[in-house]
């Protein structure tokens, strides 16, 4: 599965919202975290699709929206998936 991930420190929450509510945008998954817990200043947005899914997003954002570089992405996406792999596991013994 393709996936982007963007940065905003929040300059233009309207455009944003309206980005967020584009009908293929949210056909997406889409998660948005403090920034702050990866070691980035604002907002963070991953949007995971297919290719041209993900294409779309990085044709349609928001100026105010900065794409991470490969790197800095990569590693943020490890981590996410970290913590929901974690999260599923908690619930897993809670639920056992």
């Amino acid at each position: 599965m393709a996936f982007v991930i963007f940065k905003s420190k929040g300059d233009d929450e309207n455009a944003i919202n309206n980005f967020l509510q584009d009908d293929r945008v949210s056909r997406m998954t889409v998660l948005k975290r403090d920034g702050s817990m990866y070691g980035e200043d604002g907002t963070i947005y991953l949007f995971e699709g297919n290719d041209e899914a993900v294409n779309y997003v990085k044709s349609i954002k928001p100026a105010s929206m900065v794409e991470l570089d490969s790197k800095e992405a990569e590693n943020i996406y490890r981590k996410i998936k970290e913590e929901n792999d974690n999260a599923e596991e908690g619930m897993g013994f809670v639920f056992g």
